[in-house]
């Protein structure tokens, strides 16, 4: 979900965005929303037997090109994260031989849904045309 962002918000970073054309500010994405969006191209890579059908080698590479920048953003919002809910460890049986993750502690998070109401109240299309600026045409 991309969404519209303020001028304001990114000068105090010294960052740039896409300007929207009708000047009401820049195209941004929230971190999570790009983060499940790798979770589902890493998904579609996983099953590409059934994802990427009658698809050429040169749209392969790319896709797997996708999935390589998907797995660092994961990895960096991982560690920048770094949840520190401790996770239990238990036998997967009486006799068991293995250990399971298990979660009896619960976690703080946010409230999605509140979160996700709140992009949506901002959310544009960027794949509609004249929506962003393109400053080279």
């Amino acid at each position: 979900m991309n969404i519209r962002v303020s001028e304001e918000y990114f000068s105090q970073y010294r960052a740039q965005s896409a300007k929207l054309s009708d000047g009401s500010g820049y195209a941004a994405q929230l971190g999570v929303y790009h983060e499940l969006h790798c979770l589902k191209k890493i998904k579609h890579w996983i099953h590409r037997s059934h994802y990427h059908t009658n698809v050429s080698q040169a749209v392969l590479d790319e896709e797997e090109e996708h999935v390589e920048h998907c797995l660092e953003w994961l990895r960096l919002g991982v560690m920048c994260r770094a949840d520190v809910t401790l996770s239990a460890l238990q036998w997967d049986s009486p006799t068991g031989s293995r250990l399971e993750t298990e979660y009896p502690i619960p976690r703080k998070c946010v409230n999605f849904e509140r979160l996700k109401k709140w992009s949506e109240e901002r959310a544009i299309d960027v794949t509609e045309t004249g929506i962003i600026d393109r400053p080279y045409s």
